[in-house]
């Protein structure tokens, strides 16, 4: 992403239009370092492991 989101209301588009690009480099970079994500089935996965199963989604 080449501008910092700033405004907190500016997310949730800019994650969508990432995800529904099929950009995992662009997903990847609207989240903190060391971010988590809990999946459906309970697993957390953090690093390489949220970015493959981003990549998983979306693939």
């Amino acid at each position: 992403m080449s501008t910092p989101i700033t405004d907190p209301a500016q997310l949730p588009p800019a994650f969508e239009k990432a995800m529904n690009s099929g950009n995992v480099d662009e997903v990847m970079s609207l989240l903190a370092p060391g971010a988590l994500m809990r999946t459906i089935t309970g697993e957390t996965v953090t690093g390489q492991a949220l970015r493959d199963y981003t990549a998983g989604t979306i693939a």
